[in-house]
């Protein structure tokens, strides 16, 4: 229990150890210690295989291990008994006397839970084992399913992301470290088998979930009612168990594989909840009657077949929760803006919405609206929206509703809009990467989302930060990719008291600038710095007073350019942050970039003189440092930084992942074609200088170098 630690700890300094589940050597090691009283050598070779497998079940939970482990003892030493034992874990294990032990220590665990967090995690029994469950979905699953109540102060989304990360810090969820996004927050979970196990077996005392599922036996009698029902059968004879079920007052439906035949709706008159998540054989003529679930309060039809939505969903009047991600529909009936009670709508970037979208007056979280697929009245029913606390928008490149010099008027517009929403908490703004127009979202007036938290720009680049951006007090991350950037950008950005992640890239390189930052230009919240432009920068005594990890993002052909020694690769003053953890240099290569460049200089060498020739040489060598002399970059960054943790990364992607250790380390990209080419090019250019009989003296007479 997280909590309870941090409770003990003296002071702020004071740091909470946190449990990490063992790793393979130290998972054998405890397991056959156990079992055989030494280590892996005593293994018969015939359980080695089925050994292993049930070690990757218990995930390096010592208890887990301990427990089956001393269940395997008293069983005879074959892969038969082995085999059943593998095969219960996760699927009725907990009702084996032999490891009462374990369930009794997680019926510790589970009885000092609060009511609320009892009927959460009871709750995961719907999701089949080893199950990757998206924070999101979860979250508002249990907002629909009631188990939220209101707090004053609160939405409903906050407090079940609340009752998330107490599971999380109790470890009764698991939370992967490829599940962290970039701001540190997770978004996903596992449940361990044997933990899962548990939750099913009390699940099903307290007629709770019902499963049905290959390796699980419903245990009510057919006269009993299903509360809720979770179907991830594979077997046609399990699937068929269905039919005999009491559906009557079933309150959700969850199929996770869908090899049952789907019930009539219009007999499920008290469901709440209907998730058909991924189940890719739903189409349209499967919602047949849904308008006949007048009590539905969240419909999943994410990564189905379904084309469109049947014009009666405007009957769903308490439907709060609508996810059509990774559907075939392409456009929401105009009954969908009769759904005054929608809290979230999750679609596609190509789907048109109906007019009339203000009337949706309760929508909280928008997720992910293309604005040029719009009709053009789009800008002002967007500003209507004034409960809207979450907005995914993406900017397309083709197939546009507005064209011309309408697009920039239509942006304006929308600009304007957003400043006017005051409940916006979070902003993100997908820009199609094939996209050659200069988006610009600089409004025209006063107004600010002055609540926002969390901004970023994310794919591709606007023209320069919003104007308003200097506004946002309460902003806390902040992720920016511009064309064209000004030292002053940077300097408001610091006057943002809240912030603590900041993400700039720019587009252009920018010669003769430079940034120095400085205690007195802010920045002191800010803990993690991911800084992409191509301008040098220096860091003097007392800046970034909180910093805790730095990250050096550049493009290596625009970098090159700029580079005549080690100063802007490895910026002067990194040793001044004196609290930082970790700096990170992220080296970015495109293909056609080089290529682009290439072609570019052969185009001009003809017309070059010997010293052009020379300067050009240079820039070569510069990117060719930059694919080949790692012990030199290692060597120039230590003598900038004192960072116990130093990481240089060449990636083809701006991508980051969490990186450990002491020591550098670079990625394994061999250098490419497009670099062979360079060192012949450069070849041709020197033999070229060295036969040149007017070195010096005007353009060079050599012209058979293309």
């Amino acid at each position: 229990m997280y909590d309870v630690a941090k409770a003990c700890c003296s002071s702020d300094g004071d740091f909470v150890y946190e449990m990490k589940p063992l790793g393979p050597a130290d998972s054998k090691m405890l397991f056959f210690q156990r079992l055989f009283g030494s280590k892996e050598k005593c293994c018969p070779a015939h359980l080695t295989r089925i050994s292993n497998k049930i070690l990757e079940k218990c995930d390096g939970l010592p208890l887990a291990i301990i427990s089956i482990s001393g269940l395997l003892a008293s069983k005879a030493p074959t892969e038969d008994e082995w085999g059943r034992v593998l095969n219960s874990i996760g699927r009725g294990l907990a009702k084996n006397p032999d490891v009462k032990s374990m369930m009794q220590i997680l019926s510790l665990s589970y009885f000092d839970l609060p009511r609320y967090l009892k009927t959460c995690l009871l709750y995961l029994s719907v999701f089949p084992e080893d199950s990757i469950i998206d924070k999101k979905r979860l979250v508002r699953r249990w907002i629909a399913e009631g188990f939220i109540q209101k707090e004053q102060g609160q939405t409903l989304h906050d407090l079940g992301e609340r009752c998330f990360n107490e599971l999380i810090n109790r470890s009764l969820i698991q939370a992967r470290a490829r599940d962290i996004d970039m701001y540190g927050e997770v978004t996903a979970c596992q449940v361990h088998d044997t933990i899962l196990d548990f939750i099913v077996s009390k699940s099903e005392e307290e007629n709770f979930v019902s499963v049905l599922g290959d390796g699980y036996q419903i245990t009510h009698g057919p006269g009993s009612m299903v509360r809720r029902l979770s179907v991830h059968a594979s077997s046609k004879e399990k699937a068929s168990t269905m039919t005999r079920l009491n559906l009557s007052r079933v309150r959700s439906v969850t199929v996770f594989d869908y090899s049952v035949e789907l019930p009539l709706w219009s007999k499920l008159s008290f469901l709440r909840v209907l998730d058909l998540h991924g189940c890719r054989q739903v189409k349209g003529d499967h919602l047949t009657d849904i308008g006949n679930l007048f009590q539905l309060k969240y419909l999943s039809l994410r990564k189905t077949e379904v084309c469109e939505l049947p014009e009666q969903i405007w009957k769903l009047k308490c439907l709060e929760i609508l996810d059509l991600k990774e559907s075939k529909v392409t456009e929401l009936p105009a009954g969908i803006a009769q759904l005054q009670g929608l809290v979230c709508l999750a679609v596609d970037k190509g789907v048109k919405l109906p007019d009339g979208a203000e009337r949706m007056t309760a929508l909280e979280d928008l997720d992910c609206v293309d604005i040029f697929k719009q009709s053009v009245n789009f800008p002002q029913e967007f500003r209507q929206l004034k409960n809207l606390r979450n907005a995914e928008l993406f900017l397309s490149s083709d197939n546009c509703s507005v064209e011309g010099s309408h697009k920039e008027e239509y942006m304006n517009d929308i600009a304007s809009s957003l400043c006017k929403l005051s409940h916006l908490l979070s902003l993100s703004i997908d820009v199609d990467p094939k996209s050659r127009e200069d988006f610009s979202l600089d409004s025209g007036g006063d107004d600010a989302p002055t609540g926002l938290q969390r901004f970023e720009i994310t794919s591709h680049f606007i023209s320069k930060v919003p104007n308003w951006v200097r506004s946002l007090s309460n902003l806390r991350f902040l992720t920016l990719h511009v064309k064209e950037f000004e030292v002053d950008d940077i300097m408001a950005l610091g006057l943002l008291p809240a912030l603590v992640f900041l993400r700039l890239v720019a587009h252009k390189r920018f010669p003769g600038r430079r940034v120095t930052i400085c205690g007195a230009d802010g920045f002191h919240s800010l803990r993690h710095f991911d800084y992409g432009c191509a301008i040098p920068i220096t860091f003097e005594a007392g800046a970034m007073p909180m910093i805790e990890k730095l990250t050096f993002m550049f493009s290596i052909c625009k970098t090159a350019l700029l580079v005549r020694n080690d100063e802007f690769l490895f910026p002067f003053g990194v040793r001044h942050l004196t609290s930082l953890d970790s700096v990170n240099y992220l080296l970015h290569w495109h293909r056609k970039e080089i290529d682009g460049w290439i072609t570019e200089k052969m185009a001009q060498m003809a017309h070059m003189s010997c010293e052009q020739l020379k300067a050009t040489i240079r820039e070569m060598e510069a990117i060719e440092q930059m694919f080949t002399s790692e012990k030199r970059m290692e060597k120039a960054a230590r003598a900038h930084i004192t960072s116990p943790e130093l990481t240089i990364r060449r990636t083809v992607q701006w991508r980051i992942s969490n990186v450990s250790g002491n020591r550098l380390t670079s990625a394994i990209l061999q250098p490419s074609p497009q670099i062979h080419k360079l060192r012949g090019i450069k070849a041709q250019v020197e033999e070229q200088i060295r036969n040149c009989l007017l070195q010096g003296n005007g353009y060079c007479q050599c012209r058979g170098l293309l």
